[in-house]
């Protein structure tokens, strides 16, 4: 599996689970899970793409 999709699998995963924790309707807690799950895709991305240039050493 590809670090993508790992990721994508975590977000859906941790995204899912807040949203039905935190709401009690049906489709609030969908609304809230994805999000959620979109945020953390994105966020995640966006600081992949800001520490690419910097070297490891």
């Amino acid at each position: 599996m590809s670090h993508l999709a790992i990721l994508v699998m975590f977000s859906v995963l941790v995204g899912a689970f807040f949203g039905a924790l935190s709401r009690e309707n049906l489709r609030e807690a969908f609304k809230v899970g994805l999000v959620l799950t979109l945020s953390m895709i994105v966020l995640s991305m966006l600081v992949a793409y800001l520490m690419y240039p910097f070297p490891l050493r």
